[in-house]
């Protein structure tokens, strides 16, 4: 009986080693057959990267429960969907993406009352020419100014080369052991300004390039100037 337990489990496990389990994560994922209904029938033909992109943006709009994650992704499919119905499903504001990572991701952190807290996403990419260049384009020559302007898939060696890290509480946040060279560092800043009885929401993804000297700590304050 021992022995036939044992076999079980190592079949078990070379089942699981066989198993995509991209795959199979986006079979069970509630949120991912929330964003297949994209109006605009461009999520679905997107690879699987792409799609991870705009289930992490889910994620960092709704409250850490699956609940609120299926709200935010049902909110941005009906901002799409208003827009097709309103002009046309090859509007680009048809597409969930606009919402989630474009230039209606404010209006859609409006709509489900999104509360920025410590733990904003900051990247530290190799300042290249083909980074700089990806940059520029995407927030039109404005480092405070993400345009949502789509750029393609990156190659993988600019995936590979960039690292994450998020702010603490007080927005501070640091990379360590970093090669000497120049560095784009990218990050998302909201704050609020009350207007009459209301408050309106601003800010949003920026970007500097920092120069990092050998046996030197580099300071930088990203402000997008």
């Amino acid at each position: 009986m021992g022995q036939v337990s044992v076999g079980n489990a190592i079949t078990s496990l070379r089942f699981c080693a066989a198993l995509d389990w991209t795959l199979f994560f986006e079979q069970v994922s509630l949120v991912e057959q929330v964003l297949q209904r994209d109006p605009a029938a461009v999520y679905g033909s997107m690879d699987f990267q792409s799609r991870d992109r705009y289930r992490q943006a889910v994620e960092e709009l709704a409250e850490p429960s699956g609940e609120a994650q299926l709200r935010v992704a049902l909110r941005s499919v009906e901002s799409a969907r208003e827009v097709a119905e309103r002009k046309t499903a090859e509007d680009r504001a048809a597409h969930v993406g606009y919402h989630l990572i474009g230039r209606g991701r404010r209006d859609l952190e409006t709509d489900v009352s999104y509360q920025p807290t410590a733990g904003e996403r900051v990247y530290l990419i190799p300042a290249t020419e083909y980074a700089v260049a990806r940059f520029d384009r995407m927030f039109g020559g404005d480092r405070r100014a993400y345009s949502g302007v789509a750029v393609g898939e990156a190659p993988e060696a600019y995936n590979r080369y960039r690292r994450e890290t998020k702010v603490d509480m007080k927005g501070k946040f640091a990379f360590e052991n970093v090669a000497p060279g120049r560095y784009i560092v990218a990050t998302r800043v909201f704050w609020t300004e009350p207007k009459s009885y209301f408050t309106i929401a601003q800010g949003g993804a920026i970007y500097d390039i920092v120069d990092v000297e050998k046996d030197e700590t580099a300071r930088a304050i990203v402000s997008g100037r």
